[in-house]
């Protein structure tokens, strides 16, 4: 995934773009027929894994995510389970500062929702 020129502003921060991952996980696995069952996420960012936990943020933004991935989750009977890991322990990390490894490794994300297209771009 990348940020396109002019993702940043009106809410959509780090914290957003974190929570974005978190979607785009969800909707990946998803995609792919899990449901009725428990996902462990990893994250180092704190405010994201207690906005999860809460099903709130004090950013807008980041609350229409958290929205869209309880929609998802709730409909395929997913429950998140959220685990902090410091940054220097968590193996995507790199990923979030574009080291992005080869294509071959890549999963296929699954289709973005209309409001993420204009800051978000998938591989191609």
């Amino acid at each position: 995934m990348f940020v396109t020129p002019g993702w940043k502003g009106q809410g959509r921060d780090i914290g957003w773009l974190e929570a974005i991952a978190i979607e785009l996980v969800i909707r990946t696995l998803a995609a792919d027929g899990l449901k009725d069952t428990n996902v462990l996420i990893h994250s180092d960012n704190q405010g994201v894994i207690g906005a999860f936990q809460r099903g709130c943020s004090h950013n807008f933004q980041v609350n229409l995510c958290v929205r869209r991935v309880e929609s998802i989750t709730m409909d395929l009977n997913i429950a998140l389970i959220f685990t902090y890991i410091a940054a220097e322990q968590n193996k995507a990390d790199p990923i979030s500062h574009g080291e992005v490894g080869l294509p071959a490794n890549h999963l296929a994300i699954a289709q973005l929702p209309e409001e993420l297209m204009p800051y978000i771009s998938a591989y191609v």
